[in-house]
């Protein structure tokens, strides 16, 4: 019974961590935490979209910078 339960739950950490990241489609920018629920930012909220450089474990990364009404929407 223990081992059923630690399988299932396993697998269900198993798929959030693949669904982990942004995704930009029609709706507008959607960022997926882990633990948290996805933070939608529709397109009308969006001022601009730039390409900046973003600091990840002493590597330099691509990464989008949306620029926002209400604030910004990076990722740690």
């Amino acid at each position: 019974m223990l081992g059923c339960v630690l399988v299932t739950s396993g697998l269900a950490g198993i798929w959030r961590a693949l669904r982990l990241g942004v995704v930009i489609d029609a709706g507008g920018v959607r960022v997926r935490g882990f633990v948290s629920r996805e933070k939608v930012t529709p397109w009308s909220a969006i001022q601009s979209v730039d390409c900046a450089q973003i600091d990840v474990s002493k590597r330099r990364l691509p990464g989008p910078d949306v620029g926002e009404s209400g604030g910004s929407v990076g990722v740690p």
